[in-house]
């Protein structure tokens, strides 16, 4: 990319080439790559025909598809308050190191090697520039937490996470282990930040970063209907664990326990059969859904919360607030997770870190184009405007 920029330059004005400085370049890539990620995928329409063809855009919106992602948030609810809070992504510390974490889902690049990476998505024998995506299988029977790890309970079982840094056993709670806990028959957990065996002098550097960058949109799932203690099940259907009881449920989708510490954070599953459990011990259920979000101004929410119907279980009110996203129940009805839709931040490329962009291969050269056009704007090069005229001309050469 670097050479691209060069050697745009050069044919723009002699004079302006060699004067731009490697920082510069970074920075200018890392400028055009946000902007046009956030103009491909539909934040930033009015910018759409210097960046883009109208009739190639699905062809950039599928390239640019593995900036999408969706997660569960991290729930943290306030006694007394009218919402819930979702956490935000934080992302990564974009530097070489050798000892600690990696994270599910990232790309490292390697830039030492010695430490075996099978279990994490790599090899034994990884070479210096080797890349692999970081990917933990769950802990389950037989398994014991690690000092340092963070963790998602699926299914906490009889086994409790409380004395090992969790607020609470509910399926979805997220922590970093302080204490070994040895996990038991059913019991299961998410394994988000796992610590490799470090071995020699290994470095990695992540080469991808999953920090929020853009809101799409968000999910709320919510109870509907009356609580379920006998009768039929139907497939398709998302139910809560309310009360655990000693009704088996294995054959409909659920582990053979949700146990929550105060009854109502209980696993949620999705039916795959439809039928009548044989319903012993008291157990306890309640259909849910998933309901869209809305978004609104943070100025605004106490209007619309004075409203005569407010926030409403089909569709509650969300602010972004602190990184952070708060979800309005009023206290009239119960927030069970939060989902959220979101643009990840793109990797700031660093030549002197030999950071790479992270876009697809096949979007390097628009990115170096439009790299190009801003310099020669911010410079003041006659030759700029003449640059988007021939684009603009190419774009309407392909419509016809």
């Amino acid at each position: 990319m670097h050479t691209g920029i060069d050697l745009g330059l050069q044919k723009l004005n002699s004079s302006v080439f060699g004067d731009v400085q490697d920082e510069e370049k970074d920075y200018v890539l890392n400028k055009v790559i946000k902007s046009f990620v956030l103009t491909v995928l539909g934040k930033r329409k009015e910018n759409e025909s210097r960046v883009v063809d109208l009739d190639t855009i699905s062809k950039y919106y599928s390239a640019l598809q593995p900036y999408i992602s969706s997660v569960e948030l991290n729930k943290v609810e306030t006694l007394g308050e009218r919402f819930v809070t979702g956490l935000f992504p934080s992302g990564q510390t974009i530097a070489a190191f050798g000892s600690g974490t990696i994270q599910a889902g990232i790309e490292y690049k390697v830039i030492t090697t010695g430490t075996d990476f099978s279990n994490y998505g790599g090899t034994a024998s990884l070479v210096t520039n080797d890349t692999f995506v970081c990917e933990i299988a769950n802990l389950v029977s037989g398994s014991s937490t690690v000092v340092g790890e963070t963790y998602k309970i699926v299914n906490a079982d009889t086994a409790s996470f409380t004395s090992a840094g969790a607020k609470n056993n509910n399926p979805g709670t997220e922590f970093t282990a302080t204490a070994i806990v040895a996990l038991g028959t059913g019991t299961e957990l998410q394994v988000l930040k796992g610590i490799p065996p470090w071995a020699g002098s290994t470095s990695l550097i992540p080469i991808t970063d999953d920090k929020y960058f853009e809101y799409i949109s968000s999910e709320s799932n919510v109870d509907i209907g009356n609580y379920i203690t006998s009768g039929e099940l139907t497939a398709g259907k998302k139910y809560r664990v309310s009360v655990v009881g000693t009704t088996v449920l294995t054959s409909y989708g659920a582990f053979a326990a949700g146990l929550s510490d105060d009854g109502e954070n209980g696993l949620i599953f999705t039916c795959i059969l439809t039928g009548t459990p044989s319903w012993l011990g008291g157990t306890k259920l309640i259909e849910t859904k998933n309901v869209s979000n809305r978004l609104i101004l943070p100025q605004d929410i106490d209007n619309v919360l004075n409203h005569a119907y407010g926030t409403v279980k089909s569709s509650p009110y969300v602010i972004l607030s602190g990184n952070k996203i708060k979800v309005y129940h009023d206290n009239k009805f119960k927030i069970n997770r939060i989902y959220l839709n979101y643009i990840r931040k793109p990797i700031d490329v660093n030549l002197d870190k030999e950071i790479d962009c992270d876009m697809s291969e096949s979007l390097h050269d628009i990115v170096v184009d439009l790299a190009v056009q801003h310099i020669a704007g911010v410079t003041g090069q006659p030759t700029y405007q003449g640059i988007l005229n021939e684009n603009v001309d190419a774009n309407q050469l392909k419509r016809s």
